[in-house]
């Protein structure tokens, strides 16, 4: 694994990358789609919202929760994370 956490969005059927984008220096632990073109990655003091749009990735959103987050869901545009020390924090449109 590289330092800098790459997130990427694959056609499998065609085993292509679509798009690569640096994930930041956090460790990445969980992903989760919010529609088709829009996701959530969450992890060690790590939460970002991206964008997959015309074949290019995006950050449009970002935190920096307390505490690592080991759990996601997603449900319509609303998205929960839980934190290592029983925290539940709920993410709903952008953050930045």
């Amino acid at each position: 694994m590289d330092d800098d956490h790459n997130v990427a969005v694959v056609d499998v059927e065609a085993a292509k990358t679509l798009s690569r984008q640096k994930g930041g220096k956090k460790v990445i632990l969980k992903i989760g789609w919010t529609d088709d073109n829009n996701f959530v990655t969450a992890g060690l003091n790590h939460f970002k919202l991206w964008s997959f749009e015309k074949n290019k990735l995006t950050v449009v959103g970002d935190a920096r929760p307390r505490g690592n987050l080991v759990s996601l869901a997603v449900r319509d545009n609303l998205v929960l994370t839980g934190a290592e020390k029983g925290i539940i924090y709920s993410w709903r449109g952008k953050s930045k």
